[in-house]
C-alpha cells in the first residue's frame, strides 16, 4: 500500500508545474499525538515530504485534547474545503 501511495504521489509531481505552490495534504484524526497512530502517520508524512522535494506538503492534525470536530464534522469540513 505504501508503494501505491508513493506512486500516486509521484504522478502528482509530474502533473504539478515547477512554479506552483506546494500541494498541501491535510490529515486530521481524533487520536492523541503521543500514540502509535500519530507516530506511524508522522513517519509516513516525513517520508512523503522528503520524497516530494517541496512539491507536496503533508500536514498532520492529531486530536487528543484538541479535538475540533467529530468524524462526521471532519468529513463535512473536508467537503467544504476547510
Amino acid at each position: 500500500m505504501k508503494k501505491m501511495l508513493l506512486a500516486a504521489l509521484g504522478l502528482a509531481f509530474l502533473a504539478a508545474p515547477a512554479f506552483a505552490d506546494p500541494v498541501q495534504i491535510k490529515f486530521a484524526y481524533p487520536s492523541a499525538p503521543n500514540n502509535a497512530l500519530f507516530q506511524a502517520m508522522q513517519s509516513w508524512a516525513d517520508d512523503v515530504n522528503k520524497a516530494a522535494n517541496g512539491v507536496i506538503d503533508v500536514k498532520l492534525f492529531p486530536g487528543g485534547a484538541h479535538v475540533l470536530a467529530a468524524f462526521r464534522a471532519e468529513l463535512t469540513a473536508m467537503r467544504a474545503g476547510k
